[in-house]
């Protein structure tokens, strides 16, 4: 049996280790239907953002702002969530996608699925780059969330003209 060998711990670093444990007790004493709603709009995010293979770290500051915006996070239980999803889809993919979306849809009204269709699109062009793999992305999830491909067409192309 190999000895398990302890690390000392500089009283900065115990510091910071208890902060995000205090944002992970935070997160997790959630009630379990936020908190869902939270996995769940973070992994749809995180989905568009990776759906070129490569989530950056401008992708990454946008869903952060996303879930301060839409969960009313503070901005550390922002960065843990997205953390957290981008770790999930590293490890485990994105099975279920379907099943995600679908939940979204049961647990939103229109408005909050509208402004989270938005919010796809902010994370798709974060890096300056809208490329095709993101565009499917976002209109798949615009139907499984109960839209038409052509308003994610329609929101897609109205961010574009913003952005030219």
């Amino acid at each position: 049996m190999t000895s398990i060998q302890t690390h000392e711990i500089s009283p900065k670093e115990a510091s910071a280790v208890a902060t995000v444990r205090g944002e992970l007790r935070r997160l997790h004493a959630m009630d379990p239907s936020s908190a869902h709603l939270l996995e769940s709009l973070a992994f749809v995010l995180t989905r568009v953002a990776n759906a070129d293979h490569c989530i950056n770290d401008s992708e990454t500051l946008q869903m952060e702002e996303i879930l301060m915006r839409l969960a009313q996070l503070p901005p550390a239980q922002a960065v843990l969530a997205v953390e957290i999803a981008k770790q999930r889809t590293r490890f485990v993919g994105c099975s279920g996608n379907y099943s995600v979306s679908r939940s979204l849809r049961r647990q939103t009204d229109p408005k909050q699925r509208l402004d989270l269709l938005r919010s796809l699109i902010e994370v798709a062009v974060a890096d300056g780059d809208l490329c095709d793999l993101e565009v499917e992305a976002i209109e798949r999830i615009a139907i499984e969330l109960g839209f038409s491909r052509e308003l994610a067409c329609e929101l897609l192309t109205d961010k574009a003209d913003l952005q030219a």
